[in-house]
């Protein structure tokens, strides 16, 4: 045995799988989830792809022009040996097996003695009176059997027995779904027939159903099932009874030809079409969202829709497969919804909602629904105002702008002048007074009062020159300045509000960590002063800080964003843990990290709650977190060898 060392590198897959959980998925309606999109150059295969489904361990397979493709969330394998037909369907079977259908091809993949799976052709196992015209277009599980359909016959293999059998149609057999345990297939001249033992037989109202033009069979709920036509929309039928279901979304799939169905938990149900993408509503028959090459997918033609062991959907189409992230409270807003260049700022007024810009404004009336079929630009610019705007200011029943050109007054499209000179951005309301300090990137302060319902400028503070971040006030009269890069100061006025008596200092020496990277911002107990060494207060009878207990978690971190949510809780930017929300409990505050640290920070982001229990994070578009949406756990890790190698050629 040699002495030298070697290694063994073993390329693995953790899968997780979806554990019981009694929890329901709730898709958000605000924004547009996450959406990862693998092309054909990521995959390696023919763009070209028709239909999923996920093995007992995870992995994913793929039916497709070149062959089986499978993929364990980090690398794709295909295999492309099998048939010369393309493959048109994958069904999960029995004892985890993977079983595919090509056009003259059927079988399963199973491990040889090394390991690797290998198709096992079924082809030998049909009896001699079967003609393979290539027609076999579909697998599907029903009980312990696979049902191999083609044009007509249905090819039943039974595992058990490993053996298949035909049950033969005198007419062309069309499109079939397993809905609740059951096998039901159109018929071109009984209409919807159910395969009951070794026979189909035709069910009540099956004629007018093949009238339809059914496309997919899905569950509707309790007994009932959910029909997907091509032109003529979406029905119900309960075996007795057929009717129409009226939804949102219905006459655009009347229009956009409908392709496939889903069920997501009797609670939701998605529809894939050939030039709408993917419309999902609830069980009211209301748009939850809509999922086209306007909010992200590649194209608006859809092949499959399945939901994953995690609560998240993929959706084949020609040329990509995509991830649809539902499973998560985070979705996003950005120029696919109206909003355009970087996100500076963002306030609710009446109802309404307005980001700030580097190219301006745009606002969402609070009549416009956040997801509709017909529109993706839930925002709307604001016209003949190109110019970066840094900050909104609620004060006295008016919406102000502080931007490149100065102050204006804002009422969704119609802007007002108030003022027109420095660049205006940090700014603090003078309590209980119609009255604003507001701060420009020249280092200066101007004062502004409302007279006579009028907003106007008075005049420009004498005694101070200085760049800030931050402005705030506080209950002694005084206004706290911030500075990442020069400090902590206390300003002092006069009762004129024109001049400033006294500018104070604060850094070490005072109990801050430094006197750089240091924010105020407002808290309902009073000012917060976020520093790169956690949270502190200002104690007025001892004229120092000290680090808030409360909020050690993040001690020795960079504290960048401080925003209080209408239940108490706070949202923080952390540098060196990321993002994440400070849940409060009792007098504590709890530090909950995901799934808010996979958003990527930002010094320059602006968050806030808008005065609900929500985040708002603004920079490269808007992120959206309902903070007090349940993500649906997964569990049970499994850990899959899928090769071992040896590193070197020395023997052990």
């Amino acid at each position: 045995m040699q002495a030298a060392k070697q290694f063994l590198y073993c390329s693995f897959l953790l899968c997780l799988l979806n554990q019981a959980h009694s929890q329901e998925l709730r898709i958000k309606k605000i924004g547009t989830p996450f959406i990862n999109t693998y092309l054909p150059e990521a995959y390696g295969a023919h763009e070209q792809t028709y239909t999923v489904v996920q093995s007992n361990e995870g992995m994913l397979y793929f039916a497709n022009v070149t062959g089986i493709i499978e993929f364990d969330g980090q690398t794709w394998q295909v295999d492309e040996r099998v048939s010369e037909d393309a493959f048109k369907d994958v069904a999960l079977g029995p004892q985890g097996r993977i079983y595919g259908a090509s056009k003259g091809e059927l079988g399963y993949f199973a491990p040889n003695e090394l390991g690797q799976l290998v198709f096992i052709s079924l082809l030998p196992k049909i009896p001699s009176t079967f003609e393979n015209n290539g027609t076999i277009n579909s697998v599907d599980l029903v009980g312990d059997d696979l049902i191999f359909g083609t044009s007509k016959e249905l090819l039943i293999y039974h595992p058990d027995r490993d053996t298949v059998s035909i049950i033969s149609s005198p007419n062309i057999l069309g499109q079939s779904d397993v809905v609740n345990g059951e096998y039901y297939i159109m018929d071109s001249e009984d209409g919807l027939l159910k395969l009951s033992g070794n026979t189909l037989n035709q069910l009540p109202l099956g004629k007018e159903i093949k009238d339809l033009g059914v496309i997919s069979m899905t569950r509707f709920r309790d007994e009932e099932l959910l029909l997907v036509t091509r032109t003529k929309g979406i029905f119900v039928y309960d075996f007795q009874s057929l009717r129409e279901w009226d939804t949102e979304v219905s006459k655009r799939l009347k229009e956009s030809f409908g392709y496939v169905g889903l069920n997501i938990q009797d609670n939701y149900y998605a529809f894939g079409t050939d030039n709408a993408g993917v419309l999902i509503i609830n069980k009211e028959g209301e748009l939850v969202q809509k999922i086209d090459k306007t909010t992200g997918l590649p194209d608006y033609q859809v092949y499959d829709l399945v939901m994953d062991a995690s609560h998240n959907l993929w959706i084949t189409q020609h040329g990509a497969i995509n991830q649809v992230i539902l499973n998560s409270p985070i979705t996003t807003l950005d120029e696919r919804h109206g909003v355009n260049g970087y996100v500076l700022y963002m306030s609710e007024y009446q109802g309404d909602y307005y980001v700030s810009t580097t190219t301006g404004m745009a606002f969402k009336p609070k009549e416009r629904p956040w997801q509709s079929v017909n529109e993706h630009r839930v925002f709307t610019s604001i016209e003949n105002y190109p110019h970066r705007t840094w900050m909104f200011f609620k004060k006295s029943g008016d919406l102000l702008a502080a931007s490149n050109t100065g102050l204006l007054q804002v009422d969704r499209t119609s802007l007002e002048e108030i003022y027109k000179g420095e660049r205006l951005w940090a700014g603090a309301e003078v309590p209980g007074q119609d009255q604003m300090l507001i701060g420009s990137v020249e280092g200066h302060l101007h004062f502004f009062e409302k007279q006579n319902g009028k907003w106007k400028y008075l005049h420009q503070l004498k005694g101070f020159e200085q760049q800030m971040d931050f402005l705030e006030w506080d209950e002694s009269g005084d206004f706290w300045m911030t500075d990442s890069g020069s400090g902590v100061f206390r300003l002092t006025l006069n009762e004129a509000k024109d001049e400033v008596l006294s500018i104070k200092s604060y850094g070490r020496k005072d109990g801050l960590p430094d006197s750089i990277r240091n924010r105020v911002f407002r808290h309902s107990d009073g000012l917060k002063f976020a520093t790169d060494n956690g949270v502190y207060t200002f104690d007025p009878q001892t004229e120092t800080f000290s680090q808030i207990p409360e909020f050690n978690q993040a001690e020795s971190y960079y504290v960048f964003r401080f925003a209080e949510l209408a239940n108490g809780n706070i949202y923080g930017s952390i540098n060196g843990l990321g993002k994440g929300l400070f849940r409060k409990n009792g007098n504590n505050y709890n530090l909950e990290l995901n799934p808010y640290q996979r958003i990527e920070s930002h010094n320059s982001e602006y968050a806030t709650s808008l005065g609900t229990d929500d985040v708002w994070i603004t920079s490269s578009g808007i992120k959206h977190i309902d903070t007090d949406y349940e993500t649906i756990p997964t569990s049970n890790f499994k850990a899959k060898i899928r090769e071992v190698r040896i590193a070197t050629n020395i023997d052990s």
